[in-house]
């Protein structure tokens, strides 16, 4: 298990071995829960977000189930601000509205999730096995790009730069809130 503190929340992070279980904890939740990945058609590796509001009741208020394909790759999560939270798993991103216990909003990816990064600029930055998808911080997608699969990344103060396995790599200015449409490479 692993447990995550901020200012206004306490998340308990638990992986487990079935649906099941994941329903099991998610039901102690006392004021709902939501499940994310359900349209996987054969879930391999599931997760539990138990989110308890900070000093208040043992009970946890809050639950996400995760259902993850299983690749290989985990899921991770982003707090946004004090009642947001980007969550990156399978091929989507969600955006979950921790005061209204509801998923806010959903983005697909075009490939399978790999990894959440924050800029210095504000923005958060998906990589996934084509592509870059950039989010300003109310996780609203200011653009995507997909090429090749992608081998690698190298984050730099205003700059992204990323290794592609049969393209050519590309350099992104980071301060633009639009992809550039010829990528330095």
């Amino acid at each position: 298990m692993l447990q995550i503190h901020t200012g206004t929340h306490h998340f308990e992070i638990k992986e487990l071995s079935s649906y099941l279980e994941v329903q099991n904890v998610i039901s102690n939740c006392r004021l709902g829960a939501v499940v994310l990945g359900g349209e996987s058609e054969v879930p391999q590796r599931f997760y539990s977000i138990e989110i308890h509001a900070s000093g208040l009741s043992d009970r946890p208020a809050f639950g996400i189930g995760l259902l993850s394909e299983g690749h290989g790759l985990e899921p991770e999560m982003c707090l946004i601000d004090d009642n947001h939270l980007l969550l990156g798993l399978n091929s989507q991103l969600a955006v979950i509205d921790l005061l209204q216990r509801q998923v806010d909003n959903v983005i697909r990816l075009e490939s399978l999730f790999r990894t959440l990064l924050s800029t210095e600029t504000g923005q958060i930055i998906v990589i996934h096995d084509i592509g870059i998808a950039a989010l300003a911080r109310d996780a609203s997608l200011l653009w995507n790009y997909s090429e090749d699969l992608v081998e690698d990344w190298e984050l730099e103060e205003n700059h992204i730069r990323i290794h592609f396995a049969n393209s050519s790599s590309i350099l992104v200015d980071l301060r633009s809130l639009i992809f550039p449409s010829i990528p330095e490479r």
